[in-house]
């Protein structure tokens, strides 16, 4: 059966259940607030969601040490042989300055002043024996030394032949377009035993004796190492080599040199 309240009962009922809702409602709204931030600090601590098919990164160990700056040279194959240096020429001999002799005439009196240079001597102390216009049959003009490679190319010049007081013959092999050479009349060969700088005295055993020449002011030396001793160098001596002499022009003592090579 229904019952029913009095009216003021009902009444002072529902003001007292409002009453206690309101005085509920602060705590459940800082229970509220509470689990919010428990959930906040939960999620700033994990990790990103990554995607399932993500590959995961593989860590990478620090290395022990720095890598070289430069990485190592590859290693020179044995089977490939080095390449052998290109021979060194040989000294080029003195030459007049270069220019056109213009004709015989012009030639020869210039081998004349050129050849009383060379051998230290008055031009009017030689006299021509010979002079001529030739067709060399090679660069090196009808003079081959060791060493030297001989371009096979016909060269017009011309041949001057100079006597000195004592008719000693001086020859000077000459190019039409310029040039001209000391030839000397007889070559021989032997070890070189000393040089007297002070004296210009070249002493060569030759045939198993000691004989002296003469070096003059146009004697020159050919040699295919750049690295070879001088002259007046002692590991100079025991050097084998080739050398083109004249006659003394003073008409007596050591033959003149007009060029020595130096021989393997």
């Amino acid at each position: 059966m229904a019952q029913w309240l009095p009216a003021g009962l009902s009444r002072s009922a529902r003001a007292a259940g409002r009453r206690r809702r309101a005085s509920l409602a602060p705590l459940l709204l800082a229970a509220a607030a509470l689990a919010l931030a428990l959930v906040a600090a939960c999620a700033d601590d994990a990790p990103p969601p990554t995607s399932p098919l993500a590959t995961p990164a593989a860590s990478t160990p620090a290395p022990l040490a720095a890598p070289s700056a430069q990485p190592p040279a590859a290693p020179r194959s044995p089977l490939v042989a080095p390449s052998a240096s290109a021979p060194t020429a040989p000294t080029a001999p003195p030459r007049a300055p270069d220019g056109a002799l213009g004709d015989l005439e012009s030639a020869t009196a210039r081998a004349i002043d050129l050849m009383a240079e060379w051998l230290g001597v008055a031009a009017t102390d030689l006299r021509v024996e010979r002079a001529e216009e030739v067709v060399w049959p090679s660069l090196c003009i009808g003079i081959e030394r060791p060493g030297e490679l001989c371009g096979q190319s016909l060269t017009p010049g011309y041949l001057v032949r100079l006597l000195d007081r004592f008719d000693g013959v001086h020859a000077m092999h000459m190019r039409q377009g310029g040039g001209v050479e000391w030839a000397g009349e007889t070559r021989v060969q032997g070890a070189a035993v000393a040089v007297d700088v002070a004296s210009a005295l070249f002493t060569v055993e030759v045939g198993g004796f000691p004989t002296e020449f003469r070096l003059a002011p146009g004697s020159i030396r050919l040699t295919e190492d750049p690295a070879a001793p001088a002259l007046s160098d002692p590991a100079f001596v025991g050097t084998r080599v080739e050398l083109a002499i004249d006659a003394n022009p003073a008409g007596e003592g050591p033959a003149v040199v007009a060029w020595l090579a130096d021989l393997p």
